[in-house]
């Protein structure tokens, strides 16, 4: 829901007429809505805080990558929590940092942006370099000393920063979400699910859903049109993508916009383990190119990239081509057209990846 222009689902309209093809395409599905928006005519989805325990390696992990308050947080403080002590948790977190916190989380960038704490010691070895270093922290120090105490723009800022964190994650906003009680709000069958959590604010609670759907069902199958936003929820990424190989029964398909992938090595490895046995491309960023080939001989390399400026060419005729993979075919790699009388093909594919 969070894709943007005319299509984007926070248009209501473009919900509605996207709701009006689920129901009349898949009359039976059990439709759901998790968020905080209320102007969706559409049930809404209750998390129960068992997944979010369950899941809480994970969503720890999550709020630590977006919290300017902490680095890291222990996932057995999330375990004996109701849904008010978590929201009192996250608008603790998510207010401004303290100036002692701010320091230090200043000095570690500054540690880390100059090569880690090696390169610290090692400058150890030169006086000069030492001075050079420990002159260069307290520039800092005083700069954050500054602005938390005297600078009142910044110090609006933070105050801003804190009632924004109390309106995010107050009581009524995470009760929109996530529930005391333990009754499942997916059925047997299929369940389509919109929600716009997939941006900063929200993205750590991506995972409790689908925590709350692997509790529900032993075996299922679970299709994604987005992720979390990659350039701070790469390890949420990587734990959607090892979902199969860690849950029995359990198989997913990503519609994976390449584009917006930052090149860390979480997103490169969830790019590779996606890739590596059954996918359909139709395009991808350059920078995971080899990804698709690096197991494969060197005439899978070479023909891969000639059939990725063939289908350029083609799609600027005004045709679509997509390359198909599949590690237990006989022919493990395709090129095929969506031209008219071409889309029952696709569909096979489909049914053969699932």
């Amino acid at each position: 829901m969070n894709r943007k222009g005319k299509l984007s689902l926070n248009n209501p309209e473009t919900f509605d007429m996207l709701l009006k093809l689920v129901n009349k395409k898949l009359p039976e599905a059990n439709t759901m809505y998790f968020g905080v928006r209320e102007d969706l005519n559409v049930e809404r989805l209750l998390a129960s805080m068992e997944s979010v325990k369950e899941a809480a390696d994970i969503v720890a992990e999550a709020l630590a990558a977006i919290s300017e308050k902490v680095r890291k947080i222990k996932p057995e403080k999330l375990k004996n929590m109701n849904v008010e002590d978590f929201s009192n948790f996250l608008v603790k977190i998510m207010g401004p940092p303290s100036t002692l916190k701010d320091m230090s989380m200043r000095l570690q960038k500054g540690i880390e942006k100059r090569g880690g704490a090696t390169k610290f010691i090692a400058s150890m070895a030169s006086v000069t370099r030492l001075i050079e270093y420990l002159l260069t922290g307290a520039k800092g120090f005083f700069i954050v000393i500054k602005q938390h105490a005297f600078d009142k723009e910044f110090k609006e800022k933070l105050k801003e920063k804190e009632e924004e964190a109390k309106s995010l994650y107050s009581y009524d906003v995470i009760g929109k979400m996530l529930a005391d009680e333990e009754e499942t709000p997916f059925r047997e069958g299929v369940n389509v699910v919109f929600t716009d959590c997939f941006g900063r604010n929200y993205g750590f609670l991506i995972p409790v859903i689908i925590q709350e759907f692997l509790r529900t069902f032993n075996e299922g199958i679970i299709v994604l049109d987005d992720l979390p936003q990659p350039d701070v929820y790469s390890k949420v990424i990587q734990w959607i993508v090892n979902r199969p190989d860690e849950v029995e029964g359990c198989k997913l398909a990503l519609f994976v916009p390449s584009a917006y992938l930052p090149t860390v090595e979480e997103c490169v490895d969830s790019v590779r383990k996606m890739v590596s046995e059954k996918c359909i491309v139709f395009d991808m960023n350059s920078d995971f190119f080899h990804t698709l080939h690096e197991r494969a001989s060197a005439t899978v390399h070479a023909w891969l990239y000639e059939k990725f400026f063939e289908m350029e060419e083609k799609r600027r005729e005004g045709e679509c081509y997509f390359i198909h993979h599949d590690a237990f075919e006989e022919v493990n790699w395709e090129v095929i057209s969506l031209r008219k009388g071409k889309i029952e093909r696709l569909r096979g594919i489909f049914r053969r990846i699932f």
